[in-house]
C-alpha cells in the first residue's frame, strides 16, 4: 500500500493517522502518543544518531528519507549503506534499540528535505506491550527489512559491481541525472570509490552515461536496464 502523508500544515493527529500503527491505537493511547511525539523538518542533511549512542527516539518518516550506513574501515574511507528509511517507514535499528535498550550500531542521517515524527523510546516500549496495532507494525517492519538485507547480502556476495551500479543509477536518477559523488555511490554499494570511478569510466566510454561534477547523466538508460533489470516487487 502506498503511503500518503498528511500535509505539513495538517494537525498532529492527522499526521500521525497516516501511519497504520497510529490509526489502530485505542483512543487513550492515541492521546498519550500525541502528547509526547515531536515533528521535525530537516532543511539540510543532519546526523541523527552515531554508532554506540543510546537510541532515545524512533523516527517515522513522512517525506524524504533517512540513510542508515555502517562504517567499513578504521579510517572511515569505506561505508556500506544498509538501507534507506522511506516515507511510511520506521528505522528498524532504532526500533531494536528502543525495544531492547541497546546502543545504535550504525549512523543514521536525515537527508535534506526530510520530515519525520519522533516517538520517544520509552513510550514506544509501553505501546508495544499494550497495543496489538504497534506489535503488528513492528513485525511488518522487521520482516520487510530482513528481506531487503538478504537481497543486499546476495548482491554484495554474488552481483557484479557493474550490474549493481547500473541498478543504483536507475533507482537514484531524477530527470535522467544522478546527483551523487563517486564516494557516495561507493558507500551505497559497499565498495571503494576507485572501483566505482573505473566502472563509471567504462560506462562513459560505452556511451551509457556522461560524467560531470557531482553528477552522472544517463545517456542510454535502456542499456543500463538490460544490464540490470529491476528486482521483483515486494509482496
Amino acid at each position: 500500500m502506498t503511503f500518503a502523508p498528511a500535509p505539513r500544515t495538517a494537525p498532529l493527529d492527522a499526521r500521525l493517522q497516516a501511519f497504520s500503527f497510529a490509526s489502530g491505537l485505542r483512543e487513550e493511547a492515541q492521546a498519550r502518543l500525541r502528547s509526547v511525539v515531536r515533528v521535525r523538518h530537516f532543511p539540510e542533511d543532519a546526523v541523527l544518531v552515531r554508532p554506540g549512542q543510546e537510541c532515545v527516539v524512533v523516527p517515522f518518516v513522512e517525506r524524504g528519507h533517512i540513510r542508515v550506513a555502517r562504517d567499513g574501515s578504521r579510517d572511515r574511507s569505506r561505508e556500506l549503506l544498509l538501507y534507506d528509511v522511506c516515507p511510511g517507514e520506521a528505522c528498524v535499528l532504532a526500533l531494536t534499540g528502543a525495544l531492547r535498550q541497546v546502543p545504535y550500531p550504525a549512523e543514521a542521517t536525515a537527508a535534506a528535505g526530510t520530515d519525520a515524527i519522533f516517538v520517544p523510546a520509552a513510550e514506544l516500549r509501553s505501546l508495544f506491550t499494550e497495543e496489538p496495532a504497534v506489535q503488528r507494525y513492528v513485525v511488518d517492519v522487521f520482516a520487510s527489512r530482513l528481506t531487503d538485507l538478504m537481497q543486499l547480502a546476495d548482491e554484495v556476495a554474488f552481483g557484479s559491481i557493474e550490474t549493481r551500479l547500473a541498478r543504483l543509477l536507475l533507482r537514484e536518477a531524477h530527470a535522467q541525472k544522478v546527483a551523487l559523488t563517486h564516494a557516495e555511490l561507493a558507500s551505497m554499494l559497499g565498495t571503494a570509490r576507485e572501483v566505482v570511478s573505473r566502472t563509471l569510466d567504462k560506462m562513459q566510454r560505452r556511451g551509457w552515461v556522461q560524467l560531470g561534477r557531482r553528477r552522472v547523466t544517463l545517456r542510454d538508460p535502456e542499456a543500463l536496464r538490460q544490464l540490470a533489470p529491476p528486482p521483483p516487487p515486494k509482496r
